[in-house]
């Protein structure tokens, strides 16, 4: 941890709260708050000195639901929470830095849930300023949303939902012909409310853990892609190159 406070220059947890740079707020991109059952999403920066306590990732998303999640939600309820967040270092230089934490009520436990993948998802949020997804609801019917920074698409996913996570990422890129997409999806074990479905990414990379997939299913949200190919966030490339020893 003294490595990431000392790369960012963050205060050390523990230590009285100092005032955070625009800068490194900026660092951190927003959350983007996603309500599926009104179609309807806001961005909201992270309350300053959030990152003190949580580092982003995994804590971010765990400090969320402990705050927002009741403990009589049911994992396949609309009112379970899906969120998404990358690590602190995502996106950046860093060596094996790529990682996407997910964390909800688990339909295989009743409790947390928790799963990480790799891939260029992950980069590719945190590329448009995205640093946590939110997911709040169910769709009426399903569907898959389509992110470009501040853009937000919300577009029916039935002619895909029986698909598995190959053949609906090979559908959703052909109907961007031009774009690069980058997908997460689920297959039909979790569309079908098997308890341990994945969320699968980049053909092989899977959140496979603790059954978030089937939450997926549950809110009738099939896909996520992200397009685009300018870049919304970008480290400081000579102190990325300091801390990390590698060239952007």
């Amino acid at each position: 941890m003294s490595y990431i406070a000392s790369a960012l220059n963050l205060p050390m947890i523990g230590r009285p709260p100092v005032e955070v740079s625009t800068e490194i707020m900026e660092f951190f991109g927003r959350i983007l708050d996603i309500d599926l059952s009104t179609e309807s999403w806001e961005f909201s920066p992270f309350a300053e000195g959030q990152f003190d306590s949580c580092l982003g990732g995994r804590g971010f998303n765990v400090q969320f639901l402990y705050t927002h999640l009741s403990p009589d939600v049911d994992p396949l309820d609309a009112e379970n929470i899906l969120v998404f967040s990358c690590g602190l270092l995502t996106g950046t230089t860093a060596p094996i830095s790529s990682r996407l934490h997910v964390n909800a009520r688990s339909p295989l436990t009743g409790l947390l849930g928790s799963s990480n993948v790799g891939g260029r998802f992950g980069t590719a949020l945190r590329h448009r300023g995205i640093q946590s997804l939110i997911i709040h609801g169910r769709a009426k019917s399903p569907v898959y949303f389509l992110i470009d920074g501040e853009h937000i698409e919300i577009r029916s996913a039935k002619s895909i939902w029986a698909l598995d996570t190959r053949a609906t990422r090979q559908q959703l890129q052909q109907s961007r012909p031009g774009e690069k997409l980058k997908i997460i999806a689920i297959g039909p074990g979790s569309v079908n409310s098997c308890l341990f479905g994945c969320i699968m990414t980049d053909g092989d990379h899977a959140a496979g853990r603790t059954g978030l997939g089937t939450v997926m299913g549950a809110k009738n949200l099939k896909a996520i892609a992200v397009y685009g190919d300018r870049k919304h966030w970008r480290a400081n490339p000579k102190e990325s190159v300091s801390i990390t020893g590698r060239r952007p």
